[in-house]
């Protein structure tokens, strides 16, 4: 019961960080920012939170270095815009 208990918590944990990587891509992609989604809560996320989400912790950091390049790709020259404004 206790194993279940913990396979389902480990689950839903990377369900979110899932979400969360799916939620970055979709605005990469064109979706309009919301207060639900949005570059500057996600990036809070993957710089201080996701680690606490995943079992390996150790694969945050390239988790959020492929999303950042992804976000330079998609924006281009106009990421200097995001930067700029810090989001």
């Amino acid at each position: 019961m206790i194993i279940d208990q913990d396979r389902a918590l480990e689950n839903v944990m990377t369900a979110v960080v899932e979400q969360a990587v799916n939620d970055w891509r979709a605005l990469c992609n064109g979706a309009p920012e919301t207060s639900d989604r949005n570059f500057r809560e996600l990036t809070h996320f993957f710089k201080h939170d996701c680690i606490a989400y995943l079992k390996d912790q150790t694969v945050a950091p390239g988790i959020y270095a492929k999303l950042k390049s992804e976000r330079e790709e998609a924006y281009g020259n106009n990421l200097l815009y995001f930067q700029k404004f810090g989001t």
